[in-house]
């Protein structure tokens, strides 16, 4: 099963996801993408992995000579190496396999963005947050897989998270 949560920036995508694996009581494979808040304010990204908790910091306010997205420096070479070694290593074991959450700082990067079809071409249950605005939607919308895209939206948050675990129970 693929389930694709999707929606505008802040809405609860990655909240609504956490939730419905404390619901299922199951620890996902993958990864998370972490805020770095500094004096009170967002200053950057972490990419971390779900299995061993490790994480590298690819966007900062203050990164120089680096792909400039949102205000923010961006280290392609953390998703290129780290985040495709998360991706590599997923265990084929995994009850499900949690990617939170694919946005726009990962435009152009090729090797990751490969891993990343790779993922959701395997037959593994996934969960997969994706920012409304990513142009990674139009691409996970035109390859074969089957999925289940639910948009969440301050009307409608709370009453998905029932609905998923819903679906997700009865296959």
């Amino acid at each position: 099963m693929r389930i694709l949560l999707t929606g505008e920036r802040g809405v609860g995508k990655s909240t609504l996801a956490l939730r419905l694996f404390e619901k299922l009581t199951l620890r996902p494979a993958g990864f998370r993408t972490l805020p770095l808040v500094e004096n009170g304010q967002k200053s950057g990204y972490f990419l971390q992995d779900l299995q061993t908790g490790q994480r590298r910091l690819f966007a900062h306010r203050e990164f120089e000579k680096e792909k400039r997205l949102g205000g923010f420096g961006v280290r392609e070479s953390v998703f290129n190496e780290f985040g495709v070694e998360i991706l590599k290593n997923l265990p084929a074991q995994a009850d499900w396999i949690l990617l939170d959450e694919i946005g726009i700082m990962e435009q152009g990067v090729f090797a990751f963005l490969e891993a990343l079809i790779h993922v959701w071409q395997s037959s593994q249950n996934q969960l997969w947050v994706v920012q409304k605005r990513s142009p990674f939607l139009q691409t996970l919308a035109a390859l074969p897989q089957q999925f289940l895209k639910f948009e969440v939206t301050p009307a409608n948050r709370a009453g998905l998270l029932q609905e998923i675990l819903n679906k997700i129970r009865n296959g």
